[in-house]
């Protein structure tokens, strides 16, 4: 089994740092977390229901209490580490950047420099940056109209259809005759059997 770690280094320049195997805390510690404050405040309820009893109130005060408060922290962190895991899981490594901006890397590095733009988290000495601080209206050029429009309506394929695949209108007229119609309204009308 593999040992997993998701350390805080610190900051630096505003930028916090952080070393683990995963680029996001594990799921299952903010999970067990949960669980804890779950089963500390159903002890907390356990201790409520024992303060019926009036002896026993001044010392199932202070173990209420402490539950409560481990709850709280508990339920806390579990949050806080979900937070930072969304966080973390909606922003792209700069070493993605190039295929999520369609950008060279020397392109993508000219733009940080030049809004000022630092990433949000590094973690395992990556540089981690939220979607939103790339204004990707300004990102973004106009294309250049083509000289000629009929480019625009040409066909997906330029294979023709072969000419005897096509159909064609029959050479004679249909007899619309009401004594025509009427015998093959008839004839519609009989038992397969007798046909």
């Amino acid at each position: 089994m593999k040992i997993q770690s998701w350390q805080f280094r610190g900051k630096k320049d505003g930028v916090s740092i952080v070393e683990g195997t995963s680029d996001a805390p594990p799921k299952w510690v903010s999970n067990l977390l949960f669980s804890l404050a779950t089963v500390e405040t159903l002890i907390a309820l356990g201790f409520l229901l024992g303060m019926i009893d009036p002896g026993k109130r001044g010392s199932v005060l202070g173990a209420l209490g402490g539950c409560l408060f481990a709850a709280a922290l508990h339920g806390g962190l579990g949050l806080w580490l979900i937070r930072i895991r969304n966080r973390i899981l909606n922003m792209v490594p700069q070493e993605q950047m190039t295929e999520w901006l369609g950008l060279e890397q020397a392109q993508i590095d000219a733009i940080v420099q030049e809004q000022g733009i630092r990433p949000s988290y590094i973690i395992n000495g990556r540089p981690f940056y939220r979607k939103e601080d790339f204004d990707l209206g300004s990102l973004l050029r106009p294309s250049s109209a083509p000289e000629n429009t009929v480019e625009l309506l040409r066909p997906s394929h330029a294979e023709q259809e072969p000419t005897e695949l096509l159909l064609r209108a029959s050479d004679t007229a249909p007899d619309l005759s009401a004594n025509t119609l009427q015998a093959e309204e008839e004839t519609e009308k009989q038992p397969l059997q007798k046909r």
